[in-house]
């Protein structure tokens, strides 16, 4: 009895350490990869001095195109003022020209759909429009499809281990359950009150190993804006799930 418990406790223990991991990982991604994807810009710079009808066309074939999500235009006069905001001194030097030399551009920020195909979104918004310039950080993109990549294997891993834990389960306690109740039930009971105390070790091993996880994973919440703790929802059912399992292995 004991050693069935003490193995349920070490069991839970490992599945609240790498289960609970997983659990952060996946918050922490997921926020930074939101984070990525709302400041990524894309900026189409027109010819000084265009016709009013000519830059809202101009916004309007942006907003068009599959994958994006807005389309902001910025006229001469407010790049003029974003750019008093970051670099005044500059800004500064460029008030004793006798004219406004900023070019009016529209800013377009993608959806996920876009950004996953963004090669595409960008050849057609290229040839939507003779631009002077675009700009963009091709390290951004890069890094949000890299994130994007990690996100997924890690809802993957997931899924796999409540899958697993789910199949244990059926097999490990329907199936005798099914058995037992015509020629055991006595013996099922006791199966079943086993059952459930071990569980209760195991989850208690699972809170144990998912707190260190957290406590390892403290000082870095503390550093970053970008950390996100996963919902308690998500934690509740991987510690049903992973107690449930582990109770199933050191009993059935």
């Amino acid at each position: 009895m004991k050693r069935r418990f003490s193995a349920a406790f070490l069991l839970g223990m490992i599945f609240g350490l790498g289960g609970e991991a997983l659990l952060l990982s996946k918050a922490a991604v997921s926020r930074f990869s939101g984070n990525q994807r709302e400041n990524f810009h894309v900026l189409f710079f027109m010819p000084q001095n265009s016709p009013t009808q000519t830059l809202s066309k101009a916004q309007q074939s942006i907003m068009e195109i599959p994958g994006t999500y807005s389309a902001t235009l910025i006229s001469q006069e407010k790049a003029l003022s974003i750019l008093k905001k970051e670099d005044p001194e500059l800004a500064q030097n460029l008030s004793f020209l006798p004219a406004n030399p900023l070019e009016p551009a529209v800013e377009a920020t993608l959806s996920r759909r876009g950004l996953l195909s963004f090669s595409s979104w960008m050849s057609e918004a290229s040839s939507k429009e003779k631009w002077t310039d675009t700009r963009y950080q091709p390290e951004d993109i890069k890094s949000i499809l890299r994130l994007e990549l990690y996100s997924r294997f890690l809802n993957v891993s997931l899924t796999a281990l409540l899958c697993l834990a789910s199949l244990v389960v059926i097999l490990g306690i329907l199936l005798p359950l099914m058995t037992l109740s015509k020629h055991s039930p006595h013996k099922m009971m006791e199966l079943l009150s086993l059952s459930v105390k071990t569980m209760g070790i195991a989850g208690i091993g699972i809170g144990l190993g998912g707190f260190f996880s957290v406590s390892f994973a403290s000082p870095l919440a503390r550093s970053v804006s970008w950390w996100a703790w996963p919902s308690l929802a998500a934690q509740g059912i991987f510690l049903v799930s992973a107690a449930a399992a582990c109770a199933i292995l050191c009993v059935w």
